[in-house]
């Protein structure tokens, strides 16, 4: 992200006389890319400072500098010498008059723990503290330290937990490293907030929440920095799923050089955003909640923006057939990357309706995406010719069906390899866990959006980006028509599957909320549907494991959780006489 903007438009005025600015930075930083991360926080301060606003201390998201979500790289020694190098090359850099406040992973001999970092003079202090009423279990860090005889705290983590009269600091800085779908609830309830503002109240003290924002593979880190006064007021909050900076600017004495919490009254906040689109949707903390299709669709579209930016693409690919999942893809790619970065293939067969390539070109068109059209007929020819001898006449059925689905992913990944455009997968959680895809077809592309968001969620988020737009960005016929893949004459996805309130009925109370079998039929689901849909999820196990990593907003993620042994005879079913089935039905084999 280039941030030689970030000042861009503001026409706010700038407080003379500061006696002390703290500023939170909400940036997004690139795991392993350590040189980019240190010159963003160094190209930060420098605009801050161009602005009259150097901060005297710099509050960076946790693990800011190796970047989030590290995993297996804890392992390697030479990413932790790094990591403790570019620490180091920091704290030179931010000059003398600036502390930086971070964590990083640091190793101590054979162990690996996150420290909290503060950057003085060119050196590197560990804050750590120990809380009073410290749990062996409770992994929460705390750190605390002091400027100008005013005392910080410091919480990395759920800050719920603590006891606020037991803080006796003057700030309270909550680094926050949750990813959205572990915070998504709090954050749309608007109880994160409430739970700030109390301790803010209680404690008596200024809570400044540092929030990690960005992308790193599923997991996606919304933000949501803010302000909040010793009296329990939001002062000032940043956007989610976007970047942007606040600076909290405290004012002593004139002819004072120190200051002391008597002068806290006078202060003045600042805040600007960058490096997010100008959206009506756009996202800001309320303790009165707020609206979780806009939530969930920004964080969507921040997973996408970060997967092509951070991997070194700028444009994706997506084949339109006019269903919904392509429809809802394109837009969500178009509102993270802009419309001049997504190309829609249309790939006709003899089984495409013409309201289907209407629906197709009718989104591209208000969207403004370039598009092609490439009919599959003529491959489609030659391969039932060439393979109608070894499969033993006229090829029909599954063999038919998925070819034509193979057909479409070669088309596409041969403009990927020519144009460096990346593929976007537009499977969704309900047709994985049924199997209802096609392997090396419907399953390839790089990245899934919507691979772990069911299928009823979708028509809910296009029904909200309707409502949000001037025009009905996604067809209303798109919405209304039966679901299909158009494989076969008069096909839809009901000939293959149970309704997508029913599969999604069920499969989210087996997996989303650990329900039984037979607790599942205790809320009103058909014992024979419940065990076909239990015995789909396990017989799609191999197709999971192909399935392209996609954005993680709620629940469990298909990829990164459901981990079944794929050679396995168990199906989890309402009684004992159920067992497995000796085959498979139709989609659900390869």
């Amino acid at each position: 992200m280039d941030i030689s903007t970030l000042f861009d438009g503001s026409d706010e005025e700038v407080l003379e006389g500061g006696a002390m600015n703290i500023a939170i930075a909400q940036l997004d930083s690139r795991l392993g890319d350590i040189g980019g991360n240190i010159a963003k926080a160094i190209e930060t301060i420098g605009l801050l400072s161009e602005q009259d606003r150097k901060p005297d201390l710099l509050v960076l998201p946790p693990s800011f500098i190796s970047g989030l979500a590290p995993g297996s790289l804890v392992d390697s020694e030479g990413f932790l010498d790094a990591v403790e190098l570019g620490i180091g090359e920091l704290a030179e850099g931010i000059g003398d008059d600036v502390i930086v406040l971070t964590t990083a992973m640091l190793s101590e001999g054979d162990w690996v723990e996150e420290h909290i970092c503060l950057l003085v003079n060119g050196e590197i202090m560990i804050a750590d503290d120990e809380l009073e009423d410290e749990d062996e279990d409770d992994e929460t860090l705390y750190g605390s330290f002091e400027i100008d005889d005013l005392e910080f705290a410091v919480v990395v983590g759920d800050a719920s937990e603590l006891d606020p009269e037991e803080l006796d600091t003057d700030f309270l800085i909550v680094m926050d490293d949750y990813a959205y779908d572990e915070q998504r609830a709090e954050l749309i309830t608007g109880e994160q907030l409430e739970n700030l503002k109390s301790l803010a109240r209680e404690g008596e003290c200024w809570v400044l929440r540092a929030g990690c924002v960005g992308a790193q593979d599923s997991a996606i880190f919304p933000g949501g920095s803010c302000i909040i006064s010793p009296e329990g007021e939001l002062q000032g909050d940043s956007v989610l799923f976007g970047e942007s900076l606040m600076t909290l600017q405290l004012t002593g004495e004139a002819d004072d050089e120190e200051f002391d919490e008597d002068d806290l009254a006078s202060w003045r906040i600042s805040a600007i955003e960058y490096g997010c689109g100008d959206f009506d949707y756009s996202v800001y903390l309320d303790e009165e909640g707020i609206e979780d299709e806009a939530a969930d669709w920004g964080a969507i579209c921040l997973g996408v923006r970060d997967y092509i930016a951070k991997n070194g693409f700028t444009d994706v690919v997506i084949g339109l057939s006019g269903g919904l999942d392509s429809s809802l893809a394109a837009v969500v790619a178009a509102d993270a990357l802009g419309p001049e970065h997504v190309h829609g293939v249309l790939m006709p067969s003899m089984y495409s309706s013409q309201g289907s390539i209407d629906d197709a070109l009718e989104l591209a068109g208000t969207l403004g995406i370039e598009t092609m059209t490439i009919p599959i007929d003529k491959p489609f020819d030659a391969f039932c010719e060439a393979l109608a001898e070894p499969l033993g006449g006229a090829v029909e059925g599954l063999p038919r069906e998925n070819l034509q689905a193979r057909i479409r992913t070669v088309y596409i990944m041969a403009l990927s390899n020519q144009y460096g455009w990346i593929m976007l997968n537009t499977g969704n959680k309900s047709e994985c866990i049924a199997g209802y895809s096609t392997l090396y077809g419907d399953t390839s592309g790089a990245y899934a959006p919507f691979g772990n968001i069911y299928k009823t969620r979708l028509y809910e988020l296009a029904a909200w980006r309707n409502s949000v737009a001037d025009v009905d960005v996604i067809p209303l016929s798109v919405l209304t028509k039966a679901p299909s893949a158009e494989l076969r004459e008069n096909q839809t996805d009901q000939d293959s599957l149970p309704p997508y309130d029913v599969l999604d009925g069920i499969a989210s109370l087996y997996l989303e909320y650990g329900c039984t079998p037979a607790e599942i039929v205790g809320e009103g689901y058909d014992k024979e549907t419940v065990n076909r849909v239990l015995r789909m999820l396990g017989n799609a196990e191999h197709k999971r494991r192909q399935e392209p990593l996609g954005a993680w907003i709620d629940g469990i993620s298909l990829t990164d959780d459901r981990r079944w042994p794929i050679t396995n005879a168990f199906r989890d079913a309402v009684d004992d006489s159920v067992l497995p089935d000796e085959g498979q039905e139709g989609e659900q084999l390869v």
